[in-house]
């Protein structure tokens, strides 16, 4: 599948006028659950949300269509999703509606948002407005969700969001496909290996670089006797060992969190030392992948117009806490000084985010 890159945001203008040329490329719809699966995750572990993916196969067949696009579209829905949901589980699904012998039409659903009926509502109107309550809540839906309703439109379909309780909302449309037939023999299998490993590879650098001041940032809470904050850290922490098959960090964690449930702190000496033992093995076990990404993916430096363009682009996401922004982050490793606003993008904390851009612009020159 196709990176998306800073080009694809060029075009913002071709997008609102319905004038952006959509690929139309083979491409399987499982990597793209994969892709969006891994770029919510964090946030949604931070969070304390379940995820739950599920993408009805069409047997024999794969599409062509433009999968940078729709993986555009469903981070950004999911992403909105988990930032409305406190607790419980938000799913993607797909189901296979209609399917001939040359295409296929696919019914996607982002479920479980822990939207109001009036909230519901006001995302509905063609402002695309939420309250400000929900938009301080998600850090500004309306940018993010008025392209991702042009981009539908693009490919020939139709967003929609509806309450299904009281407290729970869905966003669905539904797309056609040309389909080809392909049989395995998602060579096949082969694929499907490389994605296992790549995904694998992804979530183990993704928690070297999230967890190297976890244990102090966790010292640090209780010290200043914000034990809400200590728990927080303790339960994401164990969650991202879990994902990443780390049992030994997840039970140290987890004795941490339980020690400090319900405001109270007693957690004792041995359980951190325990703590700060089992995360130091992980983090050594994994350093070197931080060492490989630096040395093998570090892109040509860009020059001062690009990195003014990249500049302009960004701003405006960062500002709005639009997930949009993420897909900067490879143009950014090629603007040096830029590791430590990626790392905040990365965890979502768009306002320190916006913060450390701004002091960034002043060095780029940018204005």
């Amino acid at each position: 599948m196709a990176d998306t890159s800073m080009n694809d945001f060029l075009d913002i203008s071709k997008i609102e006028s319905g004038k952006l040329e959509l690929e139309n490329i083979l491409f399987d719809l499982q990597e793209v659950f994969i892709r969006c699966r891994t770029a919510v995750m964090p946030k949604a572990l931070e969070k304390g949300v379940k995820l739950y993916f599920y993408a009805e196969p069409s047997v024999g067949k794969k599409l062509v269509g433009d999968p940078v696009r729709l993986s555009q579209v469903l981070i950004n829905l999911i992403s909105n999703a988990v930032e409305f949901t406190n607790v419980g589980m938000v799913k993607l699904l797909s189901s296979v509606k209609n399917s001939t012998n040359d295409s296929v039409t696919i019914l996607f659903e982002v479920k479980d948002i822990c939207m109001t009926p009036e909230q519901i509502h006001r995302v509905c109107e063609p402002s695309a407005r939420v309250d400000d309550d929900a938009k301080r809540k998600c850090g500004g839906t309306e940018p993010g969700l008025s392209m991702i309703k042009n981009i539908i439109t693009l490919m020939s379909g139709n967003l929609t969001v509806e309450s299904v309780t009281d407290t729970a909302g869905k966003f669905s449309f539904d797309l056609t496909f040309n389909t080809i037939n392909s049989y395995a023999d998602v060579s096949d299998r082969e694929i499907i290996s490389d994605q296992d490993e790549k995904l694998r590879i992804k979530l183990l650098t993704d928690f070297t670089k999230r967890n190297q001041t976890k244990f102090t940032e966790i010292v640090k809470a209780v010290g200043e006797g914000d034990i809400k904050l200590a728990h927080r850290l303790a339960h994401t922490l164990k969650g991202n060992a879990g994902l990443i098959g780390k049992t030994g960090l997840q039970k140290s964690a987890a004795v941490v969190e339980h020690m400090l449930k319900d405001g109270k702190n007693l957690v004792t000496e041995e359980h951190m030392n325990a703590l700060e033992t089992e995360l130091n093995i992980v983090l050594k076990e994994l350093a070197p992948l931080l060492d490989e990404i630096a040395v093998t993916s570090q892109p040509p430096a860009l020059d001062e117009e690009k990195t003014r363009e990249v500049a302009e682009l960004l701003e405006p996401l960062l500002k709005s806490g639009n997930p949009e922004c993420l897909n900067f982050i490879d143009s950014l490793r090629a603007i040096p000084g830029s590791g430590e606003l990626i790392l905040q993008m990365e965890d979502f904390d768009f306002v320190q985010a916006t913060t450390t851009f701004a002091e960034l612009k002043r060095k780029w020159r940018c204005g």
